[in-house]
């Protein structure tokens, strides 16, 4: 059948995977029924708005473009699904309030002042406002000098993550469907931690976090969603941090930005339809006490029931207190980069307290993938399964009800497996009735007589719901 004389609804879901506006163009020149199908649900105008990006200076210049086209005709942010905005911060220098370099006439300067406003910064307006009216120019940034050389291919200044970060509130704030966030951390990393309990630290904290225009909105909807007040982001699914490995080049673990998990996730845990965070390339690190930590990110607090956190690396407290902040756990995708655990320290990685997050939601788990430096002497290291928390026991694999997907190295497979390494156990006979996927890394055949007996019988027609199992007949080393 010709594409044009396909149904409406699939045409309509054939277009939708379009990322180009001029691709849609394109296409509805291919026929009249096309055309007046695309003018009629204004999809070229929808592809165009649908993703916008932050990623450099032109993108700066256009990102302020695109907001001024939102403001004058609301209806455009209404088609915006996902916004991305990676121009990381350089220091943790202070805003310097300058001359304007941008000109606009009265009535967008009334429309800029109003949407800082609805955004929730009446008391910051003159400053948001003079973000916005910079243009990203590094030649001229001397009083914005940075501890970091400035790349030669992007040529950010101090000043761009202010302007930047200005451009993005204001799309947020005007994109009420937005189901997408992805962004540079909003906060200077290393003011993340307070390094005591003294009111006068965590005072400083704040202050030096709200100076961020993102970090301080985001901050804001989402204590406002705590008290179910709050306008914005009520339809956002998807939060990402972007972090890559050359822009922190004092991290401990070379492979990684140092960065507070804790306080990027207050930022976006109570938003009422958040499902999903995706963290990469991030060393949670935090000098901060256990009193200074206690109201952060308490058991059963966070909406976010999807945590993907690979090439990470975490302390094993940290991590924990992630898990067990989840009220519905569904998926948890964790690997420790290479050399990593904690900063590589493997013996500060308790991978009992882990098991032990994770056991609190056997019952609706379904996807489980976590991979480190897996031996069995690190397991039993970590305890002998006799002092076990009430609430988990002697959890079998069998009582992950609604797993669909695991894996595991084949040591943490065992511990799991055997009741918190309480012996010997055959995995076949306590596979969830559910799994569809398995994954064992690091099992060589042969090698330990307990590892042959846990894997014998797999594969076998006992599981009918297993279609997938890797790593039995052929070794996958661990970080594959």
């Amino acid at each position: 059948m010709p594409l044009p004389e396909l149904p409406a609804d699939i045409l309509l879901h054939l277009i939708s995977f379009l990322d180009r506006s001029p691709d849609v163009r394109a296409l509805s020149a291919v026929s009249s029924a096309l055309h007046v199908l695309i003018s009629a649900n204004d999809l070229i105008t929808k592809t165009q708005y649908r993703s916008l990006r932050i990623s450099s200076i032109r993108d700066v210049t256009n990102g302020f473009t695109t907001l001024l086209a939102i403001l004058r005709n609301p209806k455009l942010g209404s088609y915006v699904r996902h916004i991305e905005m990676d121009i990381p911060i350089r220091s943790p220098l202070s805003y310097l309030p300058r001359k304007h370099d941008r000109s606009l006439g009265q009535a967008d300067m009334q429309r800029l002042r109003l949407a800082i406003n609805k955004a929730g910064f009446t008391a910051d307006e003159d400053r948001l406002l003079n973000m916005l009216m910079q243009e990203v120019t590094p030649a001229r940034d001397s009083r914005y000098l940075t501890y970091y050389e400035p790349s030669t291919d992007d040529g950010f200044s101090g000043k761009s993550t202010f302007i930047a970060q200005a451009i993005t509130t204001l799309l947020v704030a005007s994109s009420p469907y937005l189901a997408s966030l992805a962004i540079s951390p909003p906060f200077w990393e290393y003011t993340s931690s307070p390094r005591d309990d003294s009111p006068d630290d965590i005072s400083l904290l704040t202050a030096k976090i709200e100076k961020y225009p993102l970090a301080k909105f985001l901050k804001q909807a989402n204590s406002g969603n705590l008290a179910r007040n709050s306008p914005y982001l009520g339809q956002l699914k998807h939060f990402r941090l972007l972090t890559t490995a050359n822009k922190s080049p004092d991290a401990r673990s070379r492979a990684c930005a140092p960065q507070d998990l804790i306080l990027c996730i207050e930022l976006v845990h109570a938003l009422p339809g958040i499902q999903s965070l995706q963290v990469q390339a991030i060393q949670g690190f935090g000098n901060a006490s256990g009193p200074a930590l206690a109201g952060m990110l308490p058991p059963a607090s966070s909406n976010i029931s999807r945590l993907d956190l690979r090439g990470c690396d975490f302390k094993s407290e940290l991590l924990c207190r992630v898990i067990c902040a989840v009220k519905c756990l569904r998926e948890l995708r964790y690997s420790v980069v290479q050399g990593g655990c904690y900063a590589g320290f493997v013996e500060l990685f308790n991978r009992r307290d882990l098991i032990q997050a994770v056991l609190r939601h056997r019952r609706t788990l379904e996807v489980l993938d976590l991979e480190f430096d897996d031996r069995m002497g690190q397991f039993l290291a970590s305890g002998d399964g006799h002092d076990q928390d009430e609430e988990c026991g002697r959890v079998v694999l069998k009582e992950f009800t609604a797993l669909r997907s695991l894996s595991l190295g084949v040591h943490c497979l065992w511990y799991i497996a055997s009741g918190m390494g309480a012996g010997e156990v055959v995995l076949v006979d306590h596979l969830p009735s559910r799994l569809e996927f398995l994954r064992v890394r690091g099992y060589e055949r042969g090698e330990t007589n307990t590892m042959d007996r846990m894997l014998a019988g797999i594969g076998t027609d006992g599981l009918p719901a297993l279609r997938t199992i890797d790593g039995i007949n052929q070794c996958i080393p661990v970080g594959k």
